[in-house]
């Protein structure tokens, strides 16, 4: 059943691609990360045009730069994308834009490059609705472009289209994204019996995103840790931006990185029935404090969990018996 799903996603992923692009697939029908990115260049330069007809602002910022980035990762970063472009299609259209495929098992080089179509052909209608002509070639393919040249792209991406859309990500988005990591590290723990639950530190008042995004980075730190003793490798990425410069779509950015990593370590055990997901949430809006107190319940979550693993780091054997 997984390989039917599987193969009909990553169908999907190329009918998609070759629909919005125009273009032949590779002649051995293979995606990889010089197509991906071949693929992104062509969607910053349609966003180009759209940005300066608009007349909204640059985003000048330093690029990322970024190691040992896997399609994964491209793939969550896609996906937020894909989500900037749809609300950009609904800001100027008032019709929701392009939805991405369905969500893969492993991500995939195909995967990514089907998400960044289907942004692709969100920015395209609003391109259309606004009346450019003006027609992009898609660039040549860049054989030795890997993961971590795509990731810092995306990240410019989106970081110009959310400058781009009426309403930027608020602090209510990244206390979402930040309760998803708590109840996924939490999930995490119920693997070790002995761990000790940790408690969520006390309230702050005004703190701001760089405060949140610095103890994020703490919390990636730990993840990294993990999920090296466990016998992966582990993304690297250094942002280049100032406190002055992070804005609250740079936490909910980073944040998504860390669920994606929580993910991938839970997709490497056996799914645990019963084990509850993490849901203390009290309702309504969210400040940039409320998500420096729960990003320290994640990084108390963490440290917890790399003790943990210290201690069995042969703990995602399990998953070679799924």
């Amino acid at each position: 059943m997984w390989t039917k799903a599987f193969i009909s996603a990553g169908l999907i992923c190329q009918l998609l691609a070759a629909a919005a692009l125009g273009a032949a697939q590779p002649e051995d029908g293979e995606i990889r990360p010089g197509d991906v990115y071949a693929r992104l260049e062509l969607l910053t330069q349609e966003i180009e045009l759209v940005r300066a007809e608009m007349g909204a602002p640059k985003d000048d910022r330093p690029m990322v730069v970024v190691q040992n980035a896997e399609p994964r990762h491209n793939y969550f970063q896609a996906l937020t994308l894909c989500r900037n472009s749809q609300r950009l299609c609904l800001d100027f259209t008032g019709a929701e834009g392009e939805y991405p495929p369905p969500a893969p098992r492993v991500a995939q080089p195909a995967d990514v490059a089907g998400v960044i179509s289907a942004s692709l052909v969100s920015v395209r209608r609003v391109k259309t609705h606004l009346g450019l002509t003006q027609q992009v070639q898609l660039p040549a393919r860049q054989a030795e472009k890997t993961p971590s040249d795509v990731f810092p792209l995306l990240t410019q991406a989106n970081r110009q289209l959310r400058l781009m859309l009426d309403s930027q990500p608020t602090p209510t988005a990244v206390y979402e994204q930040l309760t998803e990591a708590v109840g996924a590290a939490n999930r995490l723990l119920a693997r070790f019996p002995s761990a000790a639950p940790p408690q969520s530190p006390a309230f702050e008042r005004g703190k701001t995103p760089a405060d949140v995004h610095g103890r994020l980075m703490h919390c990636a730190e730990h993840i990294g840790a993990i999920i090296q003793r466990s016998g992966s490798s582990t993304i690297r990425v250094d942002y280049k931006l100032t406190p002055a410069q992070i804005r609250p779509g740079d936490v909910y950015e980073l944040a998504s990185l860390i669920v994606s990593d929580l993910r991938y370590l839970e997709s490497n055990l056996p799914r645990a029935p019963g084990t509850a997901a993490f849901t203390d949430s009290e309702a309504g809006r969210k400040l940039p404090s409320h998500n420096f107190q729960r990003a320290g319940l994640l990084e108390a979550q963490l440290t917890e969990l790399q003790k943990q693993v210290e201690a069995a780091p042969g703990w995602l054997k399990p998953a070679a018996s799924k």
